[in-house]
């Protein structure tokens, strides 16, 4: 039954039409806000004829999309059907726009944001295939660009089960598609009871294909009417996306010419192969999309490191961060290796310093020693010239009675330099001046007795040796 909408309408006694947010050959989705909560909400309706199996299947699969957790999915708030049988469910309203309508703004998409977009589709996809629900309708319109919690793209799918209503029929009818043709896998035309998760995996890359060149895969002049774009899809082959677009990756043209094999064997088997062929070309985030993909559907496991961790950025990143923990072991070697050299030969240096100087003071004091034993009375001959109290020999001082006057004792290595060295002697300015002034008797400088020395020293030669030891 054909229904039309109008500003201000009020549906079920609880819903105010605001706007027609779009329509299609199946049905048409209006905007109206809930009287009771207050709250902007989205409304689909199914329009056309169908069986009464045709629109209590259609109620069952909108209840099984109830049941979609992904964050990449339209919520359903309520399922139901109008008084006339009309089917209808009430989503979530989303902020922002659809893919069809920022290729229309932009033009085709940068690589990893048009990859970004199909691998979160796949998440929604991969949920829907785990309970037995099969899309059959992705497409650009159908992939809604909206901002998550923390301001991150976030897409999300629409028109879960719609394009699967009618699926009873044998042959599509050109009149009421299943969905919209240039995104239409070869069995939707030819043997819908063959229709499985691969006939999505067919329409994501046709839908990729959209967003990367600009053109659908079967666009061509010669194709102007839909049963020529039939035909196409059926029997010739794809466009090459690179002769649209030169600066695409020729590993993302074998994906995306992969996906779009006449041959559903010849296919990704699972949505999840399919994202771990696409990582490679998408942003750092496309390696978790991947994977959460994968752990939907079960398929962790298979795809293991050959599909996803192989081709994922992250590990390649990885492996360019690895020689890491080896640079810095061959710094800290380098360090300890150079680092302490330095110290080791400086204290090396210094004790050969040490050695040196001690060997040297051994043979110097070991010489003077030797001169003065040799004649002490020389040494005491010019004690006596050139000071005014002449100096007495050691054995003199020891003997002699204590003198007012005191001096610094004298050590060994001091009274051999004076032995060798007369003209060093250096006496006192008032000593003298009282030597010349006042006559007296000699004075004698007596040294103070180191403790524990015994008050009569042995001769000159033994002193020395026995204050050097």
């Amino acid at each position: 039954m054909l229904h039309t909408f109008q500003p201000g309408q009020l549906l079920l006694d609880k819903y105010r039409v605001e706007r027609v947010l779009g329509a299609g050959g199946m049905g048409v989705v209006i905007a109206a806000r809930h009287l009771a909560l207050d709250e902007l909400v989205a409304i689909k309706f199914m329009l056309g004829g169908g069986s009464q199996a045709d629109l209590t299947r259609f109620v069952r699969e909108a209840r099984a999309a109830v049941r979609l957790r992904s964050q990449h999915v339209a919520r359903v708030l309520d399922v139901a059907a109008l008084e006339d049988g009309t089917p209808y469910m009430v989503l979530e309203h989303l902020d922002g726009s659809d893919l069809a309508h920022v290729l229309r703004e932009r033009g085709p998409l940068p690589v990893s944001e048009a990859v970004d977009a199909i691998l979160q589709a796949c998440e929604a996809i991969a949920e829907a295939h785990s309970i037995g629900i099969v899309h059959r309708d992705i497409k650009p319109a159908n992939l809604f660009l909206t901002r998550g919690a923390d301001g991150s793209p976030c897409m999300k799918v629409l028109d879960f089960g719609i394009a699967k209503w009618n699926a009873s029929t044998a042959k599509m009818d050109a009149s009421q598609p299943m969905g919209s043709a240039p995104y239409m896998a070869p069995e939707q035309f030819a043997a819908t009871n063959q229709v499985d998760p691969r006939t999505d995996v067919w329409a994501l890359g046709a839908t990729l294909f959209d967003l990367l060149a600009g053109k659908t895969p079967f666009h061509r002049d010669d194709v102007d009417s839909i049963q020529a774009l039939m035909h196409a899809i059926l029997i010739r082959e794809p466009m090459r996306p690179r002769m649209l677009r030169a600066d695409l990756p020729e590993a993302l043209e074998a994906v995306l010419l992969r996906c779009l094999d006449k041959d559903q064997a010849a296919r990704f088997p699972s949505v999840a192969k399919l994202a771990a062929a696409l990582v490679p070309f998408g942003s750092e985030h496309a390696s978790l999309y991947a994977k959460r993909v994968a752990r939907v559907l079960g398929e962790a496991d298979a795809v293991g490191p050959s599909e996803v961790e192989r081709t994922a950025p992250v590990p390649e990143l990885v492996v360019a961060t690895a020689p890491l923990p080896s640079l810095v072991g061959d710094e800290i070697a380098a360090r300890e290796s150079v680092g302490p050299a330095p110290s080791k030969d400086r204290r090396a240096l210094v004790v050969a310093i040490v050695v040196a100087v001690a060997v040297g003071g051994i043979f110097v004091g070991m010489r003077l020693g030797r001169g003065t034993a040799a004649s002490p009375s020389t040494a005491t001959e010019m004690l006596e010239v050139r000071t005014p109290p002449p100096l007495e020999q050691p054995s003199e001082i020891a003997t002699s009675a204590p003198s007012t006057m005191s001096a610094a004792p004298v050590t060994s290595t001091a009274a051999a330099s004076v032995a060798d060295t007369p003209a060093r002697v250096e006496v006192p300015p008032s000593t003298a001046n009282q030597a010349r002034t006042v006559p007296s008797p000699p004075r004698r400088v007596v040294p103070a007795s180191p403790v524990g020395t015994p008050s009569s020293t042995p001769p000159p030669k033994e002193n020395l040796y026995g204050r050097r030891r």
